[in-house]
Protein backbone atom coordinates (compact mmCIF):
# COMPACT_ATOMS: atom_id res chain seq x y z
CA UNK A 1 0.00 0.00 0.00
CA UNK A 2 2.74 2.54 0.54
CA UNK A 3 4.92 1.35 -2.08
CA UNK A 4 1.51 2.48 -4.33
CA UNK A 5 0.99 6.10 -2.37
CA UNK A 6 4.44 6.76 -2.84
CA UNK A 7 4.40 5.64 -6.79
CA UNK A 8 1.49 8.01 -7.13
CA UNK A 9 2.82 10.66 -5.31
CA UNK A 10 6.03 10.48 -7.67
CA UNK A 11 3.70 10.65 -10.74
CA UNK A 12 1.62 13.51 -9.39
CA UNK A 13 4.90 15.46 -9.22
CA UNK A 14 6.43 14.97 -12.16
CA UNK A 15 2.66 15.53 -13.94
CA UNK A 16 2.41 18.12 -11.95
CA UNK A 17 6.15 19.86 -13.14
CA UNK A 18 6.06 18.81 -16.66
CA UNK A 19 2.64 20.75 -16.43
CA UNK A 20 4.18 23.73 -15.21
CA UNK A 21 7.21 23.75 -17.90
CA UNK A 22 4.94 23.20 -20.43
CA UNK A 23 2.61 26.06 -19.86
CA UNK A 24 5.02 28.82 -17.90
CA UNK A 25 7.67 30.09 -20.60
CA UNK A 26 9.12 31.87 -18.08
CA UNK A 27 10.20 28.70 -15.84
CA UNK A 28 10.90 26.92 -19.51
CA UNK A 29 13.50 29.91 -20.33
CA UNK A 30 14.95 29.47 -17.56
CA UNK A 31 15.65 26.01 -17.62
CA UNK A 32 16.37 26.19 -21.40
CA UNK A 33 19.18 29.16 -21.03
CA UNK A 34 21.06 27.44 -18.30
CA UNK A 35 20.77 24.17 -20.28
CA UNK A 36 21.92 26.39 -23.11
CA UNK A 37 25.14 27.69 -20.89
CA UNK A 38 26.23 24.82 -20.14
CA UNK A 39 26.23 23.09 -23.46
CA UNK A 40 27.76 26.19 -24.50
CA UNK A 41 30.66 25.17 -22.08
CA UNK A 42 30.64 21.67 -23.47
CA UNK A 43 31.57 22.13 -26.85
CA UNK A 44 34.41 24.88 -25.91
CA UNK A 45 36.20 22.54 -24.18
CA UNK A 46 35.32 19.75 -27.02
CA UNK A 47 36.83 23.08 -29.35
CA UNK A 48 39.73 23.75 -27.16
CA UNK A 49 40.80 20.33 -27.03
CA UNK A 50 40.70 19.70 -31.02
CA UNK A 51 42.76 22.90 -31.08
CA UNK A 52 45.38 21.49 -28.46
CA UNK A 53 45.76 18.64 -30.10
CA UNK A 54 46.07 19.76 -33.77
CA UNK A 55 48.99 21.78 -32.57
CA UNK A 56 50.75 19.00 -31.24
CA UNK A 57 50.27 15.99 -34.07
CA UNK A 58 51.31 19.23 -36.32
CA UNK A 59 54.15 20.73 -33.84
CA UNK A 60 53.45 24.46 -35.18
CA UNK A 61 53.70 27.52 -33.71
CA UNK A 62 52.89 31.16 -34.63
CA UNK A 63 56.09 31.68 -36.91
CA UNK A 64 54.71 29.05 -39.00
CA UNK A 65 51.92 30.35 -40.10
CA UNK A 66 53.13 33.41 -42.12
CA UNK A 67 56.33 34.57 -43.97
CA UNK A 68 57.51 38.22 -43.75
CA UNK A 69 60.69 39.21 -46.48
CA UNK A 70 62.22 42.65 -47.06
CA UNK A 71 64.04 42.60 -50.64
CA UNK A 72 65.59 45.67 -51.96
CA UNK A 73 63.11 47.74 -49.94
CA UNK A 74 60.14 46.37 -50.51
CA UNK A 75 58.11 44.29 -47.54
CA UNK A 76 56.18 41.30 -48.01
CA UNK A 77 53.93 39.87 -45.35
CA UNK A 78 52.04 36.69 -46.47
CA UNK A 79 50.17 33.62 -44.78
CA UNK A 80 51.26 30.43 -44.76
CA UNK A 81 47.79 29.18 -46.82
CA UNK A 82 48.67 25.85 -47.52
CA UNK A 83 49.33 25.21 -43.83
CA UNK A 84 47.06 26.87 -42.12
CA UNK A 85 44.03 25.40 -44.62
CA UNK A 86 45.62 21.83 -43.38
CA UNK A 87 45.13 23.36 -39.89
CA UNK A 88 42.01 24.02 -40.88
CA UNK A 89 40.66 20.93 -41.83
CA UNK A 90 42.72 18.48 -38.87
CA UNK A 91 40.68 20.74 -36.61
CA UNK A 92 37.50 20.36 -37.57
CA UNK A 93 38.12 16.48 -38.07
CA UNK A 94 38.92 16.64 -34.31
CA UNK A 95 36.33 18.59 -33.40
CA UNK A 96 33.79 15.82 -35.13
CA UNK A 97 35.81 13.06 -33.40
CA UNK A 98 35.63 14.77 -29.66
CA UNK A 99 31.83 14.76 -30.05
CA UNK A 100 31.77 11.68 -31.31
CA UNK A 101 33.51 10.20 -29.07
CA UNK A 102 31.94 12.23 -26.15
CA UNK A 103 29.79 9.76 -23.67
CA UNK A 104 28.41 12.26 -21.19
CA UNK A 105 26.10 13.76 -23.77
CA UNK A 106 23.94 14.33 -21.51
CA UNK A 107 23.35 18.18 -19.67
CA UNK A 108 21.32 17.99 -16.61
CA UNK A 109 19.88 20.67 -15.10
CA UNK A 110 17.93 20.84 -11.59
CA UNK A 111 14.72 21.54 -11.40
CA UNK A 112 15.52 24.66 -8.42
CA UNK A 113 17.01 26.53 -11.65
CA UNK A 114 13.56 27.41 -12.51
CA UNK A 115 12.88 29.32 -9.57
CA UNK A 116 15.66 31.77 -10.74
CA UNK A 117 17.39 32.21 -7.57
CA UNK A 118 20.51 31.11 -6.30
CA UNK A 119 20.12 29.05 -3.39
CA UNK A 120 17.87 26.72 -4.86
CA UNK A 121 19.93 26.31 -8.51
CA UNK A 122 21.14 23.29 -7.21
CA UNK A 123 18.03 21.96 -5.72
CA UNK A 124 15.73 18.92 -7.05
CA UNK A 125 15.42 16.31 -9.64
CA UNK A 126 17.78 16.67 -12.61
CA UNK A 127 15.97 17.47 -16.08
CA UNK A 128 17.70 16.13 -18.53
CA UNK A 129 18.50 17.19 -22.18
CA UNK A 130 20.64 15.56 -24.85
CA UNK A 131 23.32 16.88 -26.66
CA UNK A 132 23.18 16.20 -30.50
CA UNK A 133 26.34 18.01 -32.06
CA UNK A 134 25.85 18.86 -35.63
CA UNK A 135 27.93 16.55 -37.97
CA UNK A 136 30.80 19.18 -39.00
CA UNK A 137 32.44 22.35 -37.55
CA UNK A 138 33.39 24.87 -39.96
CA UNK A 139 36.69 26.06 -39.68
CA UNK A 140 38.28 28.95 -41.32
CA UNK A 141 40.52 32.09 -41.35
CA UNK A 142 41.33 35.74 -41.31
CA UNK A 143 43.64 37.74 -41.75
CA UNK A 144 44.21 41.61 -40.86
CA UNK A 145 46.60 44.34 -41.45
CA UNK A 146 46.47 47.43 -39.25
CA UNK A 147 49.13 50.40 -39.32
CA UNK A 148 50.63 50.32 -35.69
CA UNK A 149 52.74 53.47 -35.71
CA UNK A 150 55.38 54.77 -37.79
CA UNK A 151 57.19 51.90 -40.45
CA UNK A 152 55.12 49.35 -37.87
CA UNK A 153 51.97 46.82 -38.92
CA UNK A 154 50.54 45.06 -36.53
CA UNK A 155 49.56 41.55 -38.71
CA UNK A 156 47.24 39.22 -37.30
CA UNK A 157 45.47 35.75 -38.25
CA UNK A 158 42.77 34.14 -36.24
CA UNK A 159 40.16 30.86 -36.44
CA UNK A 160 36.66 31.44 -36.94
CA UNK A 161 35.03 28.31 -35.96
CA UNK A 162 31.05 27.27 -36.28
CA UNK A 163 29.31 24.69 -34.95
CA UNK A 164 25.92 23.88 -34.11
CA UNK A 165 24.38 21.46 -31.30
CA UNK A 166 21.07 20.63 -30.53
CA UNK A 167 19.73 20.13 -26.99
CA UNK A 168 16.70 17.71 -26.63
CA UNK A 169 14.28 16.38 -24.29
CA UNK A 170 10.51 15.07 -24.07
CA UNK A 171 9.57 19.09 -22.92
CA UNK A 172 11.41 20.93 -25.26
CA UNK A 173 14.17 21.21 -28.32
CA UNK A 174 16.20 24.19 -29.48
CA UNK A 175 18.95 24.53 -31.93
CA UNK A 176 22.00 26.21 -30.44
CA UNK A 177 24.49 28.09 -33.03
CA UNK A 178 27.60 29.73 -32.08
CA UNK A 179 31.18 30.92 -33.06
CA UNK A 180 34.73 31.05 -31.41
CA UNK A 181 37.55 32.90 -33.00
CA UNK A 182 40.91 31.83 -31.73
CA UNK A 183 43.76 33.62 -32.64
CA UNK A 184 47.14 32.07 -34.24
CA UNK A 185 48.93 34.91 -35.11
CA UNK A 186 49.61 38.89 -33.26
CA UNK A 187 52.63 39.95 -34.29
CA UNK A 188 54.23 43.37 -34.99
CA UNK A 189 56.14 43.56 -38.27
CA UNK A 190 58.78 46.29 -38.70
CA UNK A 191 60.00 47.27 -41.62
CA UNK A 192 61.51 50.66 -44.35
CA UNK A 193 58.91 53.38 -44.00
CA UNK A 194 56.47 52.82 -47.00
CA UNK A 195 56.25 55.54 -50.31
CA UNK A 196 53.76 53.73 -51.98
CA UNK A 197 50.92 51.24 -50.88
CA UNK A 198 51.01 48.41 -53.63
CA UNK A 199 48.22 45.85 -52.69
CA UNK A 200 46.11 44.07 -50.25
CA UNK A 201 44.40 40.68 -49.96
CA UNK A 202 43.53 37.91 -47.23
CA UNK A 203 46.68 36.65 -47.28
CA UNK A 204 49.19 38.91 -48.63
CA UNK A 205 50.30 42.86 -47.89
CA UNK A 206 52.91 44.61 -49.86
CA UNK A 207 54.45 48.04 -49.82
CA UNK A 208 57.33 49.57 -50.55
Amino acid sequence: MFDFLLLSFIISVIFCVFSVLSSDSVFLDTIITKAEIETKNTANLMINDAVNKTINDMNVSSSDFFESNDINGTLSISANTILINKFCADISNNITKNFSLYEENIVQIPLGVMLGIDVFSNFGPDIDFEIIPSKEAIVDYETSFTSSGINQTNFKIWLSIKTNVRILNPIQDKDISFERKIMLVDTIINGKVPTNFIGMNKGEYTYE
